[in-house]
C-alpha cells in the first residue's frame, strides 16, 4: 500500500523533484514518451535521460536493451502504462531496479484510476490527462525516504522555485500523509 503522496502542479514537476540531486546520473526511460515533458524535467533537474527502444506491438522496454543501457551512472528507471491500460512488464522493470540498485518510477500519467497496488519505489499521476482540468500530478510512494527527499527539496527551494522552475512547474505543490 502507498502511504506517502506528495501534491505537484503537474506530474513532470514531480519527476522533477525526484531527479533532483547529484548531476550527470543517467535515468533510463521509454524511447516512446512524450519528449517535453519526462525528458524535460531530468535535464532540468541535472540528469541525463537515457532512451530505451520499446517493442513496437506491446510498448514494454525491451530487457535487451535496458541491461545494455545501466552503467554505473544510473540512478533510476521509469516504466509507463499507456492509453489507460495497466503494462504488466512493470514487475520485470522491478526486477531491473532491484538487481541494480535503482529507483523504478511508474510513469501512470495516462492511467489515474487503475486498481493495481503499486509496483516500483514511486508512481506519478498526471490529473490533466484524464480529467478536465488545466494540471495537477501526483507522486505517490510507500518509502518514507523518498517521500521525506521530496518533500526537502521542495521546502529547501521554496523561495526560489518559481526562478529556476519554468512557468508551468509553478502551482502549488501540497504534501499529504
Amino acid at each position: 500500500m502507498s502511504k506517502y503522496k506528495i501534491y505537484t502542479s503537474y506530474a513532470r514537476t514531480a519527476i522533477y523533484l525526484l531527479s533532483i540531486g547529484i548531476k550527470d546520473k543517467k535515468v533510463l526511460l521509454p524511447a516512446f514518451t512524450c519528449a517535453t515533458t519526462l525528458p524535460d524535467a531530468i535535464v532540468q533537474a541535472g540528469r541525463i535521460p537515457v532512451f530505451v527502444d520499446i517493442d513496437a506491438h506491446s510498448l514494454e522496454m525491451i530487457q535487451d536493451d535496458i541491461k545494455s543501457k545501466i552503467s554505473s551512472d544510473t540512478v533510476a528507471i521509469i516504466s509507463h502504462h499507456c492509453y489507460g491500460l495497466y503494462m504488466d512488464y512493470v514487475i520485470k522493470i522491478q526486477d531491473f531496479a532491484k538487481k541494480y540498485n535503482l529507483i523504478h518510477i511508474e510513469d501512470r500519467a495516462h492511467c489515474y484510476g487503475i486498481k493495481k497496488d503499486l509496483i516500483g519505489d514511486v508512481a506519478i499521476y498526471s490529473f490533466s490527462k484524464n480529467m478536465i482540468s488545466p494540471g495537477g500530478g501526483l507522486l505517490v510512494t510507500r518509502k518514507y525516504d523518498i517521500w521525506q527527499k521530496c518533500l526537502d527539496i521542495q521546502d529547501k527551494n521554496r523561495n526560489i522555485f518559481h526562478r529556476f522552475i519554468p512557468v508551468s512547474y509553478t502551482h502549488l505543490t501540497l504534501p499529504t500523509k
